[in-house]
């Protein structure tokens, strides 16, 4: 087959730019493309925009507005299984798959974008693949360090990937698409943050954020280490994100513990927690680390243990390496003491914190948003 790399769109006037970001299964997919949409918007107000995502829920209610279409292609991202299970969960797939195929292929036919953006995970795989049949050009984003599965196997038939992180030096030699390291884009009142000022609120504060959806792990970890009373001053500020289950019981825990804390099932205004936090306890997804760079946030990574590959490790070692963070692993038998011990060190040494703001700062791009909508748009051929 040929790839679609080689296949020129005709060169629409910028009224009539079309995109369709074609992928999805959770905020670490879905924010970047936002970001990137609303710099092409900058670039071109008159741009439309189609999402072809999973049928999860954060999907639609990321997407819960006209400013984004979005059309589900009834198919979830893969569920890794093992063995015997995993072979029967593949052919399951097969008749879901092959229904997502034909529905993006459809939608894609009927909106004819100029550029189909792969976001990554299993649900982007159908479409993209409908996008390829009808040739139209391909181009990836791969956040993280180490590339997902579903991007490896599209790769061959993209114009150019875009990347979040360095790949490792075998991986990028290897790539079968050009690939340029944008860094993950994110929102303007993120990116924002990179020429800021560090803002003080006159106390410290200790920001834990356990993702989109919470982190039963990461709230248990916390409030292991935060059992013994000297972890950090009593004076800090705590705002603990938990995610919507978890909210009663963790500030019951807290109250249970003669601790005052902020328990909040999601950060309304992150931009602003960010930009005041003295230190973070986080997830390492590729999103909220370059969130975590524009910041200068000293932070503490617990990297999801079950992400896809292990990459959620890699990212976080990609800056621990650097010494712009600390890392622990939640299977290890002692994450719990391990995190005390860090939370101490960090909140007792403002000048190891101000080492770890100034190397993490490092890894900030502000402007991945604007040069990967560039990219995009030249694919389009509207420059």
């Amino acid at each position: 087959m040929e790839s679609v790399s080689t296949v020129k769109s005709d060169e629409p006037s910028s009224s009539e730019l079309r995109m369709a970001f074609i992928g999805g299964g959770s905020g670490g997919h879905l924010f970047p493309a936002i970001a990137v949409g609303n710099a092409i918007r900058q670039l071109y107000p008159s741009a439309k925009f189609l999402f072809l995502c999973s049928r999860r829920p954060v999907d639609q209610q990321i997407l819960a507005t006209p400013k984004w279409p979005a059309g589900s292609m009834v198919v979830d991202p893969y569920v890794r299984m093992a063995g015997h299970q995993a072979f029967f969960y593949r052919i399951a797939l097969i008749p879901e798959w092959l229904s997502a195929y034909r529905t993006a292929k459809k939608s894609l036919a009927m909106f004819k974008p100029h550029v189909a953006v792969g976001l990554g995970a299993s649900a982007s795989v159908p479409g993209m693949i409908a996008a390829s049949h009808l040739r139209i050009p391909l181009a990836l984003m791969e956040q993280n360090t180490i590339p997902g599965k579903a991007n490896h196997l599209l790769a061959k038939r993209a114009a150019v990937t875009l990347a979040g992180m360095p790949f490792n030096t075998q991986t990028s030699r290897r790539w079968p698409s050009p690939l340029v390291v944008t860094g993950t884009p994110v929102r303007p009142e993120i990116a924002r943050l990179s020429q800021a000022m560090p803002k003080f609120s006159g106390r410290c504060r200790l920001l834990i954020l356990g993702g989109s959806q919470g982190s039963a792990s990461v709230n248990r970890l916390v409030l292991e280490a935060l059992a013994d009373e000297h972890c950090i001053p009593s004076d800090w500020q705590i705002i603990h994100q938990t995610g919507e289950p978890q909210v009663q019981q963790v500030s019951a825990e807290y109250a249970r513990r003669g601790r005052t804390a902020t328990v909040l099932s999601f950060i309304p205004d992150l931009p602003e927690m960010l930009a005041t936090a003295t230190l973070v306890v986080s997830r390492a997804g590729a999103g909220t680390l370059q969130e975590l760079a524009c910041a200068g946030a000293p932070c503490i990574l617990i990297p999801l243990s079950t992400s896809s590959q292990n990459h959620q490790l890699a990212n976080a070692q990609r800056l621990e390496e650097k010494g712009a963070s600390a890392l622990i692993m939640e299977t290890s038998d002692d994450a719990g003491l391990q995190l005390r011990r860090h939370l101490n060190s960090l909140a007792s040494q403002s000048q190891l914190r101000q080492h770890f703001s100034e190397e993490i700062r490092s890894f900030a791009h502000p402007n991945a948003a604007e040069e990967s909508a560039r990219i995009l748009c030249q694919l389009a051929a509207v420059h």
